[in-house]
C-alpha cells in the first residue's frame, strides 16, 4: 500500500515538474550560475555604453589645470621649488572639487587616447599615482627641514646681534663634548 502511494506521489510530482517551465525545473545551481550570465552580459552591455559616453573630449579646465601641473613638476627645480607650492594647491584643489576639475596626481602624464577610457587610465596611472604622491610627500617635508634650518641659523644671527653670545658658546661646547664621547 504504501509503495502504491508513493508510486503515485512520484507520478505527480514528474507531471508537475513537466508543467513547470525550464528555469523552475533547474537545480539552484543552474539557475544560480544563468543568474551570473547574465548579469555579465547586462555589465558588458552597460560598460560598453559606457565607453562609448568616456569617449567625449575631456574639458578645457582639466586640460588646462594638466598642463599647468606638468609645468610645476618640469620647473620644479629651475624655481628653486616654488613650484612645489602649485602641486600641493592642485592636490588639495583636487579633493575640495574632484578629479572633473583636477585630475589625480600622476594621470596628468597619460596621453589623451588612454585618459578616454576609464578602466584604462586607472590602471596606467597607478604605478605615476605613488611615486608622484610620495615624492610630494618627501617634497614637503624637504621643504620642512629647510625651513627649520633657516630659521635656527635666522635665530643664531639675531642672538648674534642682540649681544648674547651664551647660546652660540652652549652650542659649541656641547657640540665638542659630544664629540669627545662620540671617539671615546
Amino acid at each position: 500500500m504504501t509503495q502504491k502511494k508513493a508510486g503515485e506521489f512520484r507520478a505527480t510530482r514528474r507531471g508537475e515538474m513537466q508543467e513547470q517551465g525550464e528555469n523552475e525545473r533547474a537545480s539552484l545551481r543552474e539557475r544560480i550560475q544563468q543568474k551570473r550570465v547574465q548579469e555579465s552580459q547586462e555589465f558588458k552591455e552597460k560598460s560598453e555604453d559606457d565607453l562609448s559616453a568616456t569617449l567625449t573630449p575631456a574639458s578645457g579646465i582639466l586640460k588646462g589645470t594638466d598642463e599647468m601641473l606638468k609645468f610645476a613638476w618640469e620647473n620644479l627645480i629651475v624655481s628653486f621649488g616654488l613650484t612645489l607650492i602649485w602641486i600641493d594647491i592642485h592636490v588639495f584643489l583636487n579633493k575640495v572639487f574632484g578629479p572633473k576639475v583636477f585630475r589625480d596626481v600622476g594621470e596628468e602624464w597619460l596621453p589623451d587616447s588612454i585618459k578616454r577610457v576609464a578602466g584604462k587610465s586607472k590602471s596606467a596611472a597607478s604605478l605615476l599615482k605613488v611615486v608622484e604622491g610620495s615624492g610630494i610627500g618627501c617634497l614637503n617635508i624637504g621643504c620642512l627641514f629647510i625651513i627649520l634650518f633657516i630659521a635656527t641659523i635666522i635665530s643664531i644671527i639675531a642672538s648674534i646681534l642682540n649681544g648674547d653670545l651664551s647660546l652660540i658658546w652652549a652650542l659649541f661646547k656641547e657640540s665638542l663634548i659630544a664629540l669627545k664621547n662620540l671617539f671615546s
